[in-house]
C-alpha cells in the first residue's frame, strides 16, 4: 500500500471537493508537462538506448495519465482549460 509522506488535512480536502474542476483541470495539466519534460530530455540522452528507451515509456504513460483524466473530465461535463506555468515552474525550467 502506498503511503504518502505527509498526512492530508481535511482542510485540503474540503478544498479539493469544492474545487473539482480546478483539481482535474490541473491533474491534466500536469500530465501533458511531464509528458512533454520526458520528450524535451529525449535530444541530451540520444547516446543512451536504456534512458531513450525510459523516457519514451515516461512519455506514453504520462500521455495515458492524461487522456484519463480528460476522460474523467467529459463525464464530469468539465472543461478543460490550459494552465499557464506558475513562476516556481518557470524557475526551475529556467535552471535546466
Amino acid at each position: 500500500m502506498l503511503q504518502l509522506y505527509a498526512k492530508t488535512t481535511a482542510e485540503w480536502l474540503n478544498c479539493a471537493e469544492k474545487n473539482i474542476p480546478i483539481l482535474l483541470s490541473d491533474h491534466a495539466h500536469c500530465e501533458r508537462k511531464a509528458a512533454q519534460a520526458a520528450i524535451g530530455l529525449m535530444p541530451y540522452f540520444s547516446d543512451s538506448h536504456s534512458v531513450s528507451i525510459q523516457l519514451a515509456r515516461l512519455a506514453r504513460e504520462e500521455m495515458r495519465h492524461f487522456e484519463q483524466v480528460l476522460g474523467i473530465m467529459k463525464e464530469m461535463d468539465i472543461r478543460h482549460e490550459n494552465r499557464s506555468a506558475c513562476r516556481y515552474a518557470g524557475a526551475l525550467h529556467a535552471l535546466m
